[in-house]
């Protein structure tokens, strides 16, 4: 597989005739950043991958004092792949708590920064069905200073999902430290909004001429964190919330649990 560069690069695997091989062995694919579960029984690993990896899960090995982690891939026999890299997560559960053990990854050794899953925000209020398709983090030197989960139609997360005029729009929860990105400052700021006790700013995204609006966020900082609560169209179907119907997600989240 080819990665990098502009556009779709394509690379092709060629196979002999008559001949067969010993199936590929799993492989590593390496993690680079976790958070726990609420509980801390449970780890997300974020990772890269190719558009043609096989199946993924998360191999775990535990001692007292460390969790070992990383992200092992099934082979396939696609033999044309595009050449991009995808940001994807996945999930297992640890014999014991992660109580404060160190996180490690096996493909080199390095310590994993964790983010504590007991700090995310769920939106009680999102569409009937909607799961978490995406999970992001954020991260400064040693530490993880913010984290992300998008919430959509399951499988909308996946590569080559079926993308249609009515797909609904998806909706990003992210709780951190540090300001959220400024990309949602262009190109205007829309009044202030109140969610509950506390204040915050919306945003929209795309031109201000734009005759289909992308996206609308509102950010503000609530006991201590920083949470962005963002409505995203996708595949052109428009559909973001209002901004009293994104008051009224960002007045539902509730502690992770």
């Amino acid at each position: 597989m080819t990665t990098g560069g502009a556009g779709l690069t394509l690379a092709v695997v060629v196979g002999v005739a008559g001949c067969s091989s010993p199936p590929a062995p799993t492989r590593s694919l390496g993690v680079d950043s976790v958070r726990s579960d609420a509980d801390g029984r449970g780890l997300v690993a974020t990772y890269r991958s190719g558009a043609c990896d096989g199946p993924t899960r998360l191999g775990v090995q535990e001692s007292p004092e460390e969790v070992v982690v990383d992200v092992l891939v099934e082979p396939t026999d696609a033999e044309i792949c595009p050449a991009i890299e995808l940001s994807l997560f996945v999930h297992t559960r640890l014999a014991a708590p992660l109580d404060g053990r160190v996180v490690i990854t096996d493909a080199g050794g390095r310590k994993v920064p964790v983010f504590d899953g007991a700090r995310l925000l769920v939106p009680e209020r999102r569409r009937q069905g909607h799961v978490v398709v995406s999970e992001q983090a954020e991260v400064a030197g040693s530490s993880v200073v913010a984290w992300s989960q998008g919430w959509g139609p399951p499988g909308s997360g996946d590569f080559g999902a079926v993308c249609d005029g009515g797909s609904p729009p998806t909706l990003t929860v992210r709780v951190g430290t540090a300001d959220p990105w400024t990309g949602w400052q262009e190109p205007h700021v829309v009044p202030t909004a109140s969610s509950g006790a506390a204040t915050g700013r919306t945003y929209l995204t795309g031109p201000p001429s734009a005759p289909l609006l992308t996206g609308r966020s509102i950010e503000l900082t609530r006991a201590g964190k920083v949470v962005s609560v963002a409505s995203q169209s996708r595949c052109g179907g428009g559909g973001v919330l209002s901004e009293p119907d994104l008051v009224a997600v960002t007045d539902s989240l509730r502690p992770a649990g």
